[in-house]
């Protein structure tokens, strides 16, 4: 899995806490998961950027540090400089192969699970496909994952001292 990468590691970090549905033996296998996930060179995001927008790091970013400062199995996140504010920023960016092998992955998942189900039917993870392959592109969808993270901070924007930080999205 963590050879595999991205959903496929997601996938055993949420089997790793299933302790109270699979044996110990294979959540304490996926565990490592947690905290080892893949990071995605600067030269794939910067082709990716150009792709996806027609224009290249440089015009948004003054400053792009090249090693993100958090990677997790779908995202990582750069430290950077706006260009037109000189605002420092965290800057999350999918991991570009995510794009490519997403559905693929997604089918994988679907076939192995179905698979173990007709050797083990007592191991019934059929289920955990089916929600991946609706919960994945949620959580792929950085719009309105912004979207949430903007109403999440104006409904707590009311509540003083309150230890909750919740950036501000740059759109």
């Amino acid at each position: 899995m963590e050879k595999n990468g991205s959903i496929f590691i997601k996938l055993g970090q949420h089997l790793s806490s299933l302790n109270y549905l699979l044996p110990s033996e294979w959540c304490d296998t996926f565990i490592p998961l947690q905290d080892r996930c893949p990071v995605s060179s600067i030269e794939s995001i910067e082709k990716m950027v150009k792709k996806d927008t027609g224009r290249s790091l440089t015009d948004y970013f003054s400053e792009f540090e090249r090693a993100p400062i958090g990677a997790a199995s779908l995202a990582q996140v750069h430290r950077a400089v706006l260009r037109d504010t000189g605002e420092r920023v965290a800057v999350k960016v999918q991991h570009p192969a995510l794009d490519e092998w997403a559905k693929l992955d997604l089918g994988l998942t679907r076939f192995t699970f179905s698979t173990l189900k007709r050797f083990f039917p007592e191991y019934d993870l059929t289920w955990l496909s089916e929600e991946m392959e609706v919960s994945l592109p949620v959580e792929l969808d950085f719009t309105q994952e912004g979207k949430n993270a903007v109403r999440a901070r104006e409904y707590f924007s009311h509540v003083r001292n309150t230890p909750l930080i919740i950036p501000k999205v740059m759109w």
